[in-house]
């Protein structure tokens, strides 16, 4: 049961993002010429939904919130940064 909701939600998800013009491109279709949305609203609707990540992560964004990718992404840092190979100062 769990198995028949992840992938429709996959489904539905990667369709909306594969859809001609992307998810976003219907906002101004419908609205007169005064209540149109600016490009800058839209790219700020696009990051609040996770759309300007590539499919994969937005999806994982949008299935489990966005709370823990900002920490992830330190951890990550701080993985790496320790893993990185020590350079020493020049003249000693």
């Amino acid at each position: 049961m769990i198995l028949v909701v992840l992938v429709a939600s996959m489904a539905i998800y990667f369709l909306l993002y594969l859809a001609p013009g992307g998810p976003l491109d219907e906002l101004n279709v419908a609205a007169d010429r005064r209540a149109r949305f600016s490009e800058q609203d839209i790219q700020r609707v696009a990051e609040y939904l996770g759309l300007h990540r590539g499919p994969a992560w937005g999806f994982v964004a949008w299935l489990t919130g966005e709370d823990w990718m900002e920490t992830a992404k330190l951890i990550w840092w701080l993985w790496r940064a320790r893993s990185l190979p020590k350079v020493e100062a020049a003249g000693r």
